[in-house]
């Protein structure tokens, strides 16, 4: 017996802030890469299932599947003017990233019942539009017009553990859900873009602050993989872009077009699929000459575009949201069922960059200055048996903890754009 549960997706909306991507002429499809190892998982139950392919992994084996999905969707390839043959120094580049295939499984048992299994799939896919026309001209400089990652989870209860069959089914069911999820979002986001106004102050997400690795709380390390420094990195980058959906979304619903939001780094992307995308873009000769960024500095990203009243820049800050709570606790217990909640508690500052980056805004107090949100996902434990905290029930909790958290958060970012000269 097999049962779906549901399925979860998390999205980030970017705000394009300068206008320039509105600007821009075609784009062309630069490849589907991947950023997790090509074995166990991702080979066995994704890439071969869906290419054919067995060994001989280059990182970019889904391109063609991906590419399918991306020029056959008319909203995403009208909107982004996707061009297959056109100039490839002409045209802005669009890349797809796989940055997590896994799955986990939980077995529940019970005296005088039979097991039950709780198998949780879990997919990252991000699109991301790239341009070479740089901030600096003296050289070739690749540099991140917009960026969108979409988290996937897909939860099944069966009475035995799912065979490889099933788990390549599952898996390939959600990784066409998601990249679906993915290019609708950027359809809609896009068209946001083009109808903003010019930014009088512009935001990013750069770091998710996670606890040190000596305290970071038993949830959160049950979901770092195999406890590396990339894996805290990759599921920073998860937690940054669910905290930005949020404040995305909060933006547009206030229709604030006057602020931009720029896309949190992809620092993972760097090292995995760099030389890939430049050789796809510029060629082999021009590798010497080309830098790929995928940071995004607020301020030199507006510098020389916008103005403020023909004189001042318009200002760049950077927002640090931080894990700074997870606690589980029992809510009620009978004979048989316990049930527990798992409560997540976000910070977040403000801040203008520089040498002493300086707290803001300077016009409220100084413990009005940081959003905090709260978030709560409960669950049910058999008794006797205490169930680990699964992918979905923390990032169920993380989400809940950014929507709390965004409406603050975008009150002070709607006081710094009102006060920009006190905010310097």
């Amino acid at each position: 017996m097999r049962r779906v549960i549901s399925l979860f997706f998390v999205c980030v909306i970017i705000l394009y802030s300068s206008g320039a991507y509105a600007k821009s002429g075609a784009t062309f499809f630069a490849g589907a890469f991947y950023d997790v190892p090509a074995t166990g998982a991702v080979a066995s139950y994704l890439v071969t299932p869906l290419t054919g392919t067995v060994t001989g992994f280059k990182g970019d084996e889904l391109s063609g599947l991906v590419e399918k999905a991306v020029f056959t969707h008319l909203g995403l390839s009208q909107t982004l003017s996707l061009k297959k043959d056109g100039e490839i120094g002409q045209a802005d580049a669009v890349s797809v990233y796989l940055s997590r295939a896994q799955h986990e499984q939980v077995v529940f048992s019970s005296s005088g019942a039979p097991d039950q299994f709780l198998t949780v799939v879990s997919l990252a896919i991000s699109l991301d539009v790239f341009t070479e026309k740089a901030a600096e001209k003296n050289f070739l400089q690749l540099e991140s017009l917009h960026s969108t990652l979409v988290v996937g989870e897909q939860p099944i209860v069966s009475d035995m553990p799912l065979d490889d069959a099933e788990l390549t089914r599952a898996y390939v069911e959600l990784f066409h859900k998601t990249l679906a999820e993915l290019l609708n979002r950027v359809t809609g986001e896009v068209e946001w873009n083009r109808k903003r106004e010019r930014a009088n102050a512009v935001f990013q997400l750069s770091q998710f602050i996670l606890p040190k690795p000596e305290k970071t709380p038993i949830e959160i390390q049950s979901l770092i993989g195999d406890g590396s420094e990339t894996e805290r990195q990759k599921l920073a980058l998860e937690f940054l872009h669910t905290v930005n959906q949020f404040v995305s979304d909060e933006v547009q619903r206030r229709g604030y077009a006057d602020v931009a939001l720029l896309s949190p780094p992809t620092n993972w992307a760097v090292g995995n699929v760099g030389r890939a995308f430049a050789v796809r873009l510029v060629g082999e000769d021009n590798l010497a000459k080309t830098t790929i960024r995928f940071f995004v500095d607020p301020t030199l990203e507006m510098a020389g575009d916008s103005n403020l009243n023909g004189r001042e820049k318009v200002l760049g800050y950077t927002i640090k949201p931080a894990l700074a709570r997870v606690v589980t606790d029992v809510l009620a217990e009978s004979k048989l069922e316990r049930q527990s909640a798992l409560g997540i508690q976000l910070l977040a500052r403000v801040y203008r960059p520089g040498a002493k980056p300086k707290w803001v805004p300077v016009g409220v107090s100084e413990p009005d200055r940081t959003a905090k949100g709260v978030g709560v996902k409960q669950f049910k434990d058999i008794v006797g048996m205490k169930r680990p905290t699964t992918r979905e029930i923390t990032m169920d909790a993380m989400r809940a903890a950014a929507r709390d958290l965004a409406p603050q958060l975008v009150d002070l970012i709607r006081n710094i754009a009102d006060n920009r000269r006190d905010n310097t």
